[in-house]
C-alpha cells in the first residue's frame, strides 16, 4: 500500500470522507471490495462528488485486516519484515537492503573489484562452482570484461557452452530488477551480451538492458537460429506474453527486428536452452 493511498484513509478515518477526486484510478481499484460492499459511497456534493465512509464499523475492521499495525506503519527492520509487520504481504515493499550477483568467471579479462579490492574471481569459480557478492548501499563494486547475462539457471551453468565468447556469465533469475540495471549502467568496463529465451519477455528484458547501458549490450542470436526456431520453438511462450509483444513489435532495433519477424513467421518462442545442445545434434 502507498503511502499515498494511506494519507487518503487517514482522511476518511478522521473526517468520515473525502473528495472524490483526491482517489486516483489505481487507489479506487484497491478499494473496490469496500465498494462493492457499500462501506464507501460515492455521493453527489455540491457540484462535486465525495467518497463517505457509509459503514463505519465496516471501515474499521477492514483497516484492521489489512493493517495489523493500524495507519501508522511500523517500519522498523528489514524492508520485506516491516512489510509483513504493516500490511501482512512482503511484497508490498518492492526492495530489500542488499541483493545477491552471481557469477561465473571464466578468464582474467574480467575482474571484479569489491570496495577497492580486487577479488580472484576466476579461481573462487573454479573452486566453487561460481562467486558472488551484494549490491548494497555504501558499497562500491566494479566489474569489466564480457559478460553473458543469461535469463535461466541450467543456461548459466553452462553458460561458456552457449556461443559467444565470455569472460564471465551473470545469472539475472528472470527480470533483471532496477537496483540490478542501475549498477549495470554504472559499469563502464563491461560489455553486455543478452543470452535469453528468444520469446516476449527474454527479447523486453533485453531491451531494457540496452536502455540501460546504452552501446554496450549486444543480442545474442545464434547463426542456426531460425532453424532452432522452426524445430524447438513452443506457442505458449508466446500466447502468455502478448501484451509484452506488442511492445517489443515497437523497437527499432535491427538484431530484435530480425527476431521479431522470425517468432512471428512460426508464431512461436525459443527456450535458450537449447543451445547447450552440441551444433551436430540440435
Amino acid at each position: 500500500m502507498k503511502p499515498s493511498l494511506l494519507e487518503r484513509l487517514r482522511v476518511l478515518k478522521r473526517d468520515g470522507s473525502l473528495p472524490g477526486s483526491r482517489l486516483s484510478k489505481s487507489m479506487r481499484r484497491e478499494l473496490r471490495p469496500l465498494f462493492d460492499s457499500c462501506i464507501l459511497e460515492e455521493q453527489r456534493s455540491g457540484a462535486g462528488r465525495r467518497v463517505v465512509v457509509a459503514n463505519t464499523p465496516g471501515f474499521h475492521l477492514w483497516l484492521a485486516d489489512r493493517l495489523p499495525n493500524g495507519l501508522d506503519p511500523d517500519l522498523a527492520g528489514p524492508p520485506r519484515a516491516a512489510a509483513v509487520a504493516s500490511f501482512r504481504d512482503a511484497k508490498v515493499a518492492r526492495r530489500t537492503d542488499a541483493e545477491p550477483v552471481l557469477l561465473r568467471v571464466f578468464t582474467e579479462e574480467a575482474s571484479v573489484v569489491v570496495d577497492g579490492v580486487k577479488l580472484s574471481a576466476r579461481d573462487l569459480t573454479r573452486q566453487a562452482g561460481c562467486m558472488s557478492f551484494l549490491l548494497r548501499e555504501g558499497h562500491h563494486v566494479v566489474l569489466n570484461g564480457r559478460v553473458g547475462v543469461v535469463e535461466n539457471l541450467e543456461a548459466f551453468l553452462y553458460a561458456e557452452q552457449l556461443g559467444p565468447p565470455l569472460d564471465a556469465a551473470m545469472y539475472s533469475a528472470g527480470r533483471i530488477s532496477s537496483r540490478m540495471l542501475e549498477w549495470m549502467g554504472m559499469q563502464e568496463a563491461a560489455c553486455w551480451i543478452h543470452l535469453g529465451d528468444y520469446d516476449p519477455v527474454g527479447i523486453s528484458e533485453y531491451l531494457r538492458v540496452a536502455e540501460a547501458c546504452p552501446g554496450r549490450v549486444t543480442l545474442w542470436t545464434p547463426p542456426d537460429l531460425e532453424q532452432l526456431v522452426a524445430r524447438y520453438s513452443k506457442g505458449r511462450l508466446m500466447e502468455a506474453s502478448s501484451r509484452v509483444w506488442a511492445k517489443v513489435r515497437q523497437s527499432d532495433d535491427p538484431v530484435v527486428c530480425r527476431v521479431v519477424a522470425l517468432l512471428d513467421g512460426h508464431a512461436k518462442g525459443l527456450e535458450h536452452e537449447i543451445l547447450l545442445r552440441d551444433k551436430e545434434t540440435r
